[in-house]
């Protein structure tokens, strides 16, 4: 990657860091009572940007289907900002978010509406054979396809199909990254001591290695942790209205 426009895609990388949401932004999402004044209290400040797919009706699936698109959104914006040798590694990196959805997918079991419904998962739903393998090799490359069809387990392929869509970086950059993907894959943790753990980490890799494309995925890992912040948020505050409805 030439030095110009690995700077370019640092400082727009370095913007996007400066606006991260920080750790006391995290209670409003604590705070809110209601699904309804979560959804209101998304809309304002830094978490906007994260819940404009999302809407604002009450829906589950609809909210959840949002949170995907959003964090889709983010993968192809860092990945335009990069040389076009690294867009294979952020169509792996992007495809990890959505491994367990693939998995139920592959169980051939009753199929949930909320993936039959997906603008980005459903067509894979609806498709069989040789269209459902193309399908998944243009959404998630030409390793997950295989993996899928395979079946073989998902998140190993995923691990090993993102080091090799490294278009070869130097030893030191390829360790920083295996870092990154070790807390990426990490990113379904619920525990709020984790998930600060693991955001200090990223943030800890973000300003060391500036300057590397390792900057833009551990933007990106930062963006999958704000997400999850946030769809934890969203489905207590569920729970807490169907157990209320019960009573």
């Amino acid at each position: 990657m030439s030095a110009a426009r690995q700077g370019y895609a640092q400082a727009r990388v370095q913007a996007r860091f400066a606006t991260r949401a920080a750790p006391h932004d995290f209670s409003v999402i604590d705070a809110s009572r209601s699904v309804a004044h979560l959804h209101e209290a998304l809309r304002h400040g830094p978490f906007a940007p994260f819940v404009a797919n999302a809407g604002v009706a009450p829906d589950a699936d609809a909210f959840e289907a949002g949170l995907r698109w959003t964090w889709r959104d983010a993968c192809a914006e860092v990945a335009r900002w990069h040389a076009p040798a690294w867009t294979p590694a952020f169509v792996v990196f992007r495809a990890h978010a959505d491994l367990g959805s693939l998995a139920l997918l592959r169980a051939n079991t009753s199929i949930p509406a909320w993936l039959r419904n997906d603008n980005f998962l459903g067509p894979i739903a609806h498709s069989e054979a040789d269209a459902r393998l193309a399908l998944l090799q243009e959404r998630y490359g030409r390793e997950i396809a295989r993996a899928f069809a395979a079946n073989e387990p998902l998140a190993a392929v995923w691990k090993a199909a993102w080091r090799r869509s490294w278009p070869g970086p130097a030893l030191s950059v390829a360790r920083q990254l295996d870092k990154v993907a070790a807390l990426h894959a990490d990113n379904s943790v619920t525990d709020a001591s984790q998930l600060s753990s693991n955001t200090a980490r990223l943030e800890r890799l973000f300003r060391r290695t500036a300057g590397t494309p390792v900057a833009g995925f551990a933007h990106l890992g930062l963006v999958a942790l704000t997400l999850q912040r946030i769809r934890g948020g969203h489905a207590a505050l569920l729970v807490v209205a169907a157990e209320a409805s019960w009573r």
